[in-house]
């Protein structure tokens, strides 16, 4: 049987349909409010009689239910080209409004959001607009918070608060405060080479989270969210 392309249909009407008005044919149904045309009349009346959708751009073939969305296309998208900066600023804006979803407390003075309100009364009594002050007796190191000096001591070696990382690794000189840091050191970092590659350069890192974080940093415009096995 003589073929003029590779399109197979499942009815011998269909395929009818398809000689007579597809295959070898330039469109005939024509938009009458913009240059799009179309090979099949289904295709025409739904862009054209749906009743959602009713702000069109001349300058492509895209239309939106609100004049907002359609003022911000023709701003920032028709014609343009988006790099990889415009391309990580809307993905930090999406994960920024995520993220707010679940902080819902707010400090009225500068903005930083929280998840519970103690976290909230913390921030206000020791942070915002406060100098820190916890001084480390060591160095000129100050904290806001306790916790920060300890963990500031411990990582520094200063006075007897060595103490504080009590898992030290016996081929390093590296210390950790509970087992399971150490265990993780031991397998993925310590004397061992990075495992985990980087898909679009030779970038290598022994953790996983730092593979993300360097991916998302300087490959945002190549990677689909969708399609990331993490």
């Amino acid at each position: 049987m003589f073929q003029l392309c590779d399109s197979s249909y499942k009815k011998k009407n269909t395929l009818n349909y398809h000689l007579k008005f597809e295959c070898g044919k330039p469109p005939q149904f024509t938009c009458p409010l913009c240059p799009y045309k179309a090979h099949r009349k289904g295709g025409y009346d739904e862009r054209n009689v749906s009743s959602d959708r009713i702000h069109f751009c001349f300058g492509c073939s895209k239309s939106y239910k609100n004049k907002a969305w359609l003022t911000y296309h023709e701003k920032y998208e028709c014609g343009k080209e988006r790099g990889r900066k415009e391309i990580l600023e809307d993905l930090m804006r999406v994960l920024s409004a995520v993220g707010d979803l679940g902080r819902p407390h707010v400090c009225l003075i500068c903005s930083r959001r929280y998840k519970n309100r103690q976290h909230l009364i913390a921030h206000q009594k020791f942070e915002c607009g406060k100098q820190p002050q916890f001084i480390c007796p060591h160095c000129p190191y100050r904290a806001h918070r306790k916790g920060s000096l300890k963990t500031h001591m411990a990582e520094n070696l200063h006075g007897t608060l060595v103490s504080y990382r009590n898992y030290a690794c016996l081929g390093c000189s590296k210390s950790y405060k509970n087992a399971g840091s150490l265990m993780r050191h031991t397998k993925f970092e310590c004397g061992k080479e990075p495992q985990f590659a980087c898909s679009f350069c030779p970038y290598r890192a022994h953790r996983k989270s730092s593979l993300k974080t360097h991916t998302f940093c300087k490959h945002a415009e190549l990677i689909d969210i969708r399609k990331l096995d993490w």
